[in-house]
C-alpha cells in the first residue's frame, strides 16, 4: 500500500455534524473519511472505507494540500475536522494538518492505535478504539501494539493533547475485554508515570450489514426504543457485574440515535 501524500484516497467529506462518540460526543466538526484499512472488523460501520472493492467505487484520488484546502472551502463556521476511516494513520496528513490548523481549526483524529505516524502528535485529539472480541479474532494480540502506540504518541505530543480510548461494546465479551485492557493500562501508566488513560464505553452499532463489502446501508431503518434499551442494558451490567469498569464514560452512539445507521451523519 502507498502512502504517497499526493496519492491520499479520499472516501467522503462530510458536515457540519455532531460528533456522536467519546470525549466530543455533541460537539459540531466536519469529517474526512480516508480509505483503506489494517483491520476488517465483523460490525464495521464504514466498510465503504475498508472493502477494496468499494474503495474503488467511491474513492477520490487527491494531495493532502487538496484535501485541506476544499475542506476550508466548505467549512463554514465549523471549528473542528474529525479524520476518519478506515484508518487513516496509514497515510500522511502532516500537511492537511498543518493547513487547517493555520486556518484556525482543530484537528481530531479517530484511529485503532495498530499504526503510529508523527503528524499524530500535531493533532488536539486523537481517539483510539481498540477493538475486542466482538469485532476481531486477534484482539489478544493487538494490545501490545496499543501500548506501544500510546508510548510513541506520548513522545511525539506529550501533555498538550488528549488522547482517549473508546471500545465498542457488543456484549459481555468486549467489556471481559475492557476489565482486561484496564489492567494494562494501569502497569503501563505505573511504568510511564502517566495518568491511567480515559476510557470510554461506546455501544456497538448492532444494526449494520455485516456481509463483506457492505457495512451501513443509507437509510437501514432502526428502532430507537430497541437501542435505549440496549443501551440502558449496558449500562446496568456495568454498573452490576464490572466494577472496574465504574469509572468510564458509558455512551451510545449519539449519531445512530438520531439519524439511524445513515452515511454521512
Amino acid at each position: 500500500m502507498t502512502t504517497n501524500a499526493n496519492k491520499i484516497p479520499l472516501i467522503e467529506m462530510y458536515g457540519p455534524v455532531m460528533q456522536g462518540e467519546g470525549v466530543l460526543i455533541g460537539r459540531p466538526t466536519f469529517f474526512l473519511r480516508f480509505g483503506a484499512c489494517d483491520f476488517f472488523c465483523t460490525y464495521c460501520d464504514s466498510m465503504h472505507a475498508v472493502d477494496d472493492k468499494e474503495i474503488e467505487k467511491r474513492k477520490t484520488v487527491l494531495s493532502a494540500k487538496q484535501i485541506a484546502m476544499d475542506f476550508l472551502a466548505r467549512r463554514g463556521n465549523c471549528p473542528m475536522v474529525t479524520l476518519s476511516g478506515g484508518n487513516p494513520v496509514l497515510w500522511d496528513l502532516t500537511e492537511l494538518v498543518n493547513i487547517v490548523q493555520e486556518a484556525g481549526v482543530a484537528v481530531a483524529v479517530e484511529t485503532q492505535g495498530s499504526v503510529f505516524k508523527p503528524w499524530l502528535g500535531l493533532c488536539e485529539y486523537v481517539t483510539v478504539s481498540p477493538k475486542g472480541p466482538g469485532m476481531i479474532a486477534d484482539w489478544e494480540a493487538r494490545i501490545g501494539d496499543l501500548l506501544r502506540f500510546l508510548v510513541q504518541l506520548e513522545r511525539a505530543r506529550g501533555r498538550r493533547q488528549t488522547t482517549v480510548l473508546k471500545v465498542p461494546i457488543f456484549g459481555r465479551a468486549d467489556l471481559d475485554y475492557c476489565r482486561r485492557l484496564r489492567v494494562e493500562l494501569a502497569q503501563y501508566s505505573q511504568l510511564r508515570r502517566r495518568p491511567l488513560p480515559a476510557l470510554y464505553l461506546s455501544l456497538g452499532n448492532f444494526r449494520v450489514n455485516t456481509e463483506k463489502g457492505l457495512g451501513v446501508l443509507p437509510n437501514l431503518s432502526f428502532n430507537r426504543n430497541e437501542l435505549l434499551l440496549a443501551y440502558e442494558n449496558l449500562f446496568n451490567t456495568v454498573m452490576t457485574d464490572y466494577p472496574e469498569l465504574a469509572d468510564c464514560a458509558i455512551l451510545p452512539q449519539m449519531h445512530v440515535l438520531i439519524h439511524g445507521s445513515e452515511l454521512g451523519r
